[in-house]
């Protein structure tokens, strides 16, 4: 059995194998991506009345050999991760000092208390063990049934409202239209995309108000759709993942679609507060679909759309990084907005083109890259094992923090003239990297790294991509500092390494990177002493708009083990600032946040 989960460490499902892995027919190859072959189509095999009449549409096949000789998926019985929709139920209420939570489960009410241990680890424990985490009691209850959610403006008295997810069983979407019936292609991923590091799934949320202007359209029909359309011109997206001669990746354009998940949930948007709403939000094991943790023969995306009583909707899904980067989500799902809105094609065509960052015919590494390991760095080393083990997601806290003007202003105040003008990210960057590495308390004689993400697009790189191009192509240059030198010196320390990093990205870094990738055989990033920040407050994620107008909220659904995007968000009050999630232990969080203050309080130059 395979058991599917979170990342965040909860167990969801359980999975038989071939149940999302994909036929191994004959295929050949071809690095061609046109659209035109998508001819013959495909009908929906749900009937019920939100999916009636919804093309492409096809449930999860109960096995692979039976697609052996087939171009699409059959029609077969829908394979839900559990046999009956799952009522995910969780509690909580809010008072002026302190926060209870009650969890429960209305499928596990009725279940004896000797059930077997792999049932116990499916549900929430029915003990009556409380846990106390600074101000937040969570009481673990064996009949409670409600999630108790507190209004922001309400301080005085408790405002209780049940919450409940319904899921129903995932299926398939695939394109529109067929394009693995006229030939099966095998297109080959770039140097930079079949990075070690780069393999693994990526989560995303959005928060839709309800629009009466929507009136009668149900959100479900419509993303399907548009994700059905949108795949015709993406229709690598609808194909799964192979590995060919020493590991290298490509993609098998099968058609066999992407996931999807209907869900309902009895919860009004104008009931969440900040705390619910901007990442990580504590529904996220309820709004992401399930989590698969392979990605060969795997959807390369996976969507749910959870429908809220007041008429708006949550979008989250997950997208296989390998496959693309931020610029390239984007992309796709500016085609997805256009679809929904009616239009017969993206008004930018994809461009598939990963050739055009492979390695060089003559590989030559002629830039250090002290992101990666090297012949001097075991990835191996035992040290780095322990450090693996302390930053466990299972074991960590996932927390957002939010720079707004005045946080900004703060930080700045702390430079020499000659710096008072670096930017936002600079500033951020530099901060939470110091204050991370006090937390962390890491020995003072050893060597520290930030990477920063720096896109490769754009005349500055003259990197010659075609508009359109959706593949991974930025790199994540580090730079190196002893702890003690980072802690103990002035942020403008920081700030100046922070920039070195990004001054480090050129042609001929991203050239020595996919060089390096081949001469080394894909090392892995260094992880330990390693923090990876990525901005994307600048991609668009927050102007998605499918009808009902842009998101509340849009975008990261949080941070990734040690990697931290950073993200556009407009509180309650109306403030905008950018809000940098993070994962850590929970001894080391109180630090952080302690080392936060000081820094944002303390007197400044």
């Amino acid at each position: 059995m395979l058991r599917t989960r979170h990342p965040h460490g909860l167990p969801l499902a359980n999975l038989r194998p071939n149940q999302l892995s994909s036929p191994n027919a004959p295929i050949s190859s071809c690095e061609t991506h046109s659209t035109a072959d998508h001819t013959s189509s495909c009908t929906s095999a749900d009937t019920s009345p939100h999916h009636r009449n919804t093309p492409a549409v096809t449930p999860l096949p109960v096995d692979s050999h039976q697609l052996a000789s087939a171009q699409t998926p059959d029609p077969i019985s829908p394979v839900a991760p559990q046999q009956q929709p799952i009522s995910t139920v969780f509690a909580r209420w809010l008072l002026v000092e302190k926060i209870e939570l009650v969890v429960g489960d209305a499928a596990e009410r009725d279940k004896e208390d000797d059930d077997d241990e792999e049932d116990d680890d499916m549900m929430p424990r029915r003990s009556q063990k409380r846990h106390v985490f600074d101000d937040i009691v969570i009481e673990e209850a064996e009949s409670k049934n409600e999630i108790l959610v507190a209004d922001d403006d309400e301080k005085e008295e408790e405002c209780r409202v049940a919450f409940s997810v319904v899921r129903k069983a995932p299926e398939l979407i695939v394109p529109a239209r067929s394009h693995a019936t006229l030939s099966r292609q095998v297109m080959q991923l770039s140097d930079i995309d079949d990075q070690q590091g780069l393999r693994f799934q990526v989560p995303l949320i959005f928060f839709y108000k309800n629009n009466p202007s929507m009136e009668g359209k149900d959100p479900i029909k419509v993303i399907k759709e548009a994700i059905s359309r949108t795949l015709v011109f993406y229709y690598p997206i609808a194909g799964r993942l192979r590995e060919g001669f020493n590991r290298k990746l490509m993609v098998d354009c099968t058609d066999e679609g992407v996931m999807f998940t209907e869900a309902d949930a009895n919860l009004k948007l104008d009931q969440l507060g900040d705390h619910e709403i901007q990442p990580p939000s504590p529904y996220l094991d309820q709004l992401l679909p399930f989590d698969d943790p392979s990605i060969i023969g795997r959807p390369l995306m996976s969507f749910q759309v959870t429908r809220l009583i007041c008429g708006g909707f949550i979008l989250a899904f997950r997208f296989n990084h390998t496959m693309c980067d931020a610029f390239g989500l984007t992309q796709f799902l500016k085609a997805m907005e256009e679809m929904a809105q009616g239009t017969e094609k993206p008004s930018l065509l994809p461009v598939w083109e990963r050739q055009l960052l492979n390695a060089r015919e003559s590989p030559r590494v002629t830039c250090i890259h002290h992101e990666y390991y090297d012949d001097e760095i075991e990835d191996d080393d035992d040290s780095t094992q322990d450090f693996l083990r302390a930053m466990d997601p299972n074991e960590n806290l996932h927390k957002s923090f939010f720079f707004g003007p005045k946080e900004i202003q703060a930080l700045r105040d702390h430079l020499p003239l000659d710096l008072k003008k670096s930017s936002t990210f600079e500033l951020i960057t530099a901060c939470v990297w110091k204050c991370r590495t006090a937390a962390l308390e890491i020995d003072p004689d050893e060597i520290v790294r930030v990477s920063c993400a720096v896109n490769a697009r754009g005349k500055n790189y003259n990197m010659h991509l075609t508009p359109g191009y959706y593949g991974n192509a930025f790199a994540y240059p580090a730079v190196c500092s002893k702890a003690h030198l980072l802690c103990e010196n002035p942020l403008e320390y920081a700030v100046e390494l922070v920039k070195e990093a990004k001054a480090k990205m050129s042609e001929e870094y991203i050239r020595s990177l996919a060089d390096l990738m081949v001469i080394r055989g894909r090392p892995g990033p260094i992880f330990k002493g390693n923090m990876v920040v990525s901005d994307n407050s600048r991609i668009g994620f927050e102007e998605i708009n499918f009808g009902w107008g842009k998101p509340v909220y849009g975008g990261l659904a949080g941070a990734v083990s040690f990697i931290s995007f950073y993200v556009n968000y407009q509180k309650s009050d109306g403030e905008i600032g950018k809000l940098v999630p993070i994962w850590l232990p929970p001894s080391s969080m109180v630090r952080f946040e302690q080392e936060l203050n000081k820094m944002i309080t303390q007197s400044a130059l």
